[in-house]
């Protein structure tokens, strides 16, 4: 090699190296597991360098440096290769990896996109949501800041929860028997007939005297003087659901007359209005009382079913046991669009800072569509699964209405302009969508908090799917912590790139810049995390309450004890050996104490003296 060629070579060796080094001491070195071009755009654009993993560009990565020198442009792979060669003994200070992966460089707390808790609080899967379900009521949450709307769900792998469920799904099955009788009472006569019907008039009875039991004891709680409730046998209720079946379904008719069938309709009403008040999930419910089975620990819709049998449930359930199947109310009275069903896509980052955890929230989202028109009889993945993992598996069908879009997808301002031919009012989305969508992930966010390891830099960026009820109130369904953010469609195409960017700002440039902008998050909520109590260790615990006497005063006569250096008056005030009657008197408890150290060793007996004598001790 000529020697001008030779220090050219070393002069570009050496800039790399200067280069890899100003990246070291400015903490700017990336490495990332993903291929998620707009990260990696947004980081060099800030001035970073990549570090790449040992299996990306690996024919590559085997070169010398003189080779990649040669071939190496500005922005081509055989730089990107260089510069990692260079960046080989540093550690990378923002990590983008998968779930699965070790967490590297941990000793200098890099930016990094994975947040680890508990399985049993793990909102990202089905049996870790249902877990911060159970929690988030011992949190006490504000309201309006935090609460948490979810259908009610049941882990069918334990059996306490199966229990439960199979009580739930009975008692359900009596609901949905008077809607389904209150929603047909105009045409009652069909459904009933006094001498042919083939169903008893037991089984409206039977959901009456079930929704009366259910209101007492929403209003009353349970006491040792109640009356202890009938005992219904699994043989009347196997009865009684074949019975309700039969109507629901089947369309058989009732052995009963008119009068008394709109009397109990009248009275099933109102039961379940009083019902509904405590419970607002039964809102959502409808006649066919469907639930939805989902593996605990899988997403993208993969073996999802629904089935109206309790029977049917609990055998798939069986014989499924490595699926972790759990179990959730399918909600049949969801808000659909030109009678399809939808979800909305929200998007949702954590990150954890040197004593906080933030909450944010992107203040735009996106609507997935069923490709078929929404039908409870018709229980189809197609039909009520709105994942485009698994819609993009069908074709539209041709009944479905025409203004709705082939992609399956609209932007959030597309949803905006049907609210308002709608007649919608206005602020509907801001004050009662977007507010919801923040009160749910406030509230599981607190829920998981005392189970999640909360290290300085981590974050995470969280796909959540709300459905909205009739009344256009957000109704929590999962959390995903992969979400999909290729551009699949036009929609996609757009949001997933500006969530991408967005994330960079909250991350990076709000860390290192307070004044950074943020793009489209929001933060909603900020928990301290390591607070600590403004308390004085020089002072004593002070106890102020009222002097209360529970037994008899007595005299206590201390034994004598023998000491050169200091003379009992030191410790109690006085000669004779009694203690002031007045410090003795003020609480058993201050007293029992006293008593079990009287006779041990000096230096208990000279803390606990010391401490009834002061002025006040022992108040409770």
């Amino acid at each position: 090699m000529p020697k001008k060629q030779e220090n050219h070579t070393k002069t570009l060796l050496n800039i790399y190296r200067n280069r890899s080094l100003d990246a070291y001491r400015n903490k700017r070195i990336f490495t990332m597991f993903r291929k998620y071009s707009t990260i990696r755009k947004a980081l060099l654009k800030r001035g970073w360098l990549e570090k790449l993993p040992r299996d990306h560009y690996a024919h590559l990565q085997t070169l010398p440096e003189e080779t990649l020198l040669q071939y190496a442009k500005r922005g081509n792979v055989y730089e990107t290769v260089l510069i990692s060669r260079m960046l080989d003994k540093f550690p990378a200070f923002f990590v983008w990896q998968t779930r699965i992966q070790r967490d590297l460089y941990g000793d200098v707390k890099p930016y990094r996109n994975c947040i680890r808790r508990s399985p049993m609080v793990d909102f990202t899967t089905k049996v870790g949501l249902i877990g911060c379900m159970e929690q988030v009521h011992w949190h006490g949450l504000e309201e309006g800041v935090a609460k948490m709307s979810y259908p009610r769900a049941y882990r069918l792998y334990e059996k306490y929860d199966e229990k439960n469920f199979i009580d739930d799904f009975r008692l359900t099955q009596c609901q949905a028997l008077i809607r389904f009788l209150i929603n047909n009472q105009y045409h009652i006569v069909d459904l009933i007939d006094i001498k042919e019907g083939t169903i008893r008039s037991e089984v409206v009875k039977f959901a009456i005297d079930s929704l009366k039991r259910q209101t007492d004891e929403s209003q009353s709680p349970l006491s040792l003087d109640s009356e202890p409730q009938p005992v219904t046998t699994d043989e009347e209720w196997n009865a009684h659901l074949a019975d309700c079946s039969r109507v629901i379904s089947s369309l058989e008719k009732i052995k009963c007359n008119h009068s008394k069938i709109m009397q109990w309709i009248e009275i099933g009403q109102e039961l379940l209005s009083k019902i509904e008040v405590k419970r607002i999930d039964l809102k959502w419910d409808g006649w066919k009382n469907l639930w939805i089975l989902k593996p605990g620990y899988k997403s993208r819709g993969i073996g999802i079913v629904i089935r109206s049998s309790l029977d049917e449930i609990l055998n798939w359930s069986s014989a499924h046991t490595d699926s972790h199947y759990i179990v959730q109310k399918y909600l049949e009275r969801p808000l659909l669009i030109y009678q399809t069903k939808f979800d909305i896509r929200q998007y949702m980052l954590i990150s954890i800072r040197e004593s906080t955890v933030q909450i944010w929230l992107y203040r735009d989202c996106y609507l997935r569509f069923s490709s078929q028109q929404f039908c409870l009889d018709d229980l189809r993945e197609c039909v009520h699964l709105t994942n485009n993992s698994v819609q993009k598996k069908y074709k539209t069908n041709t009944t479905r209405d025409p203004r709705l879009p082939k992609s399956n997808m609209w932007c959030l301002d597309q949803f905006k302009v049907y609210m308002k031919t709608q007649n919608v009012v206005a602020d509907v989305w801001q004050a009662r969508v977007y507010a919801g969508f923040r009160e749910n992930l406030i509230a599981v966010v607190l829920a998981s908090l005392d189970r999640t390891i909360l290290c300085e830099n981590c974050f995470q960026l969280y796909g959540c799917d709300f459905m909205l009820d009739e009344e256009y109130n957000p109704i929590l369904i999962e959390i995903n912590s992969s979400p999909d953010l290729s551009p699949s469609t036009e929609v996609t195409a757009r949001i997933c790139p500006m969530v991408l960017e967005d994330c960079i700002k909250v991350i990076v440039d709000l860390s290192r810049n307070s004044r950074a902008l943020t793009g489209l998050f929001e933060m909603i909520f900020e928990v301290n995390y390591k607070f600590k109590p403004n308390y004085n260790v020089k002072e004593g615990l002070n106890i102020t309450g009222k002097s209360i006497d529970l037994c008899p005063r007595r005299s206590l006569t201390i034994p004598p004890k023998t000491s050169k250096k200091r003379k009992r008056s030191d410790i109690e005030g006085k000669q004779t050996g009694k203690l002031d009657q007045k410090h003795l008197s003020h609480s058993v408890i201050f007293r029992s104490v006293f008593k079990r150290n009287v006779g041990k060793t000096r230096k208990s007996y000279k803390c606990t003296a010391k401490y009834l004598q002061k002025p006040g001790a022992g108040c409770i």
